[in-house]
């Protein structure tokens, strides 16, 4: 809360400060060049799909859901992703895997928003 004052406080005084700063940031950001730009033409085949899902699942929690670490944030494209892929596929471990998870956000509660 502390930062996001700072900030706001620095915005309502010296608006070009933050730009100034901001500026900065990205430049050093892309100084660092920590992700460097893929160039390789993209190839899904269904073997790549189906290992990435292996060593995905190596993670699942299926005790509690999602996966085994904490915290355990929601990340809806990664449920939606695997629904399909387990439907498609056919692979009811999957797909009792997911049902689990989202049966577990459903009465787990969601507090985030308080």
């Amino acid at each position: 809360m502390q930062a996001l004052e700072q900030i706001a406080e620095l915005h309502a005084k010296k608006p070009e400060k933050l730009t100034e700063y901001a500026d900065k940031l990205e430049s050093g950001i892309k100084a660092m060049d920590l992700v460097k730009l893929n160039t390789d033409e993209t190839v899904f085949t269904n073997a790549i799909i189906e290992k990435a899902v292996n060593n995905w699942s190596s993670h699942f929690d299926h005790h509690e859901g999602g996966m085994k670490r904490v915290p355990k944030f929601m990340m809806p494209n990664n449920y939606h992703f695997l629904l399909r892929y387990a439907y498609q596929n056919k692979d009811e471990d999957l797909l009792k895997y997911v049902n689990h998870t989202l049966t577990k956000i459903a009465y787990g509660g969601i507090f985030d928003q308080l």
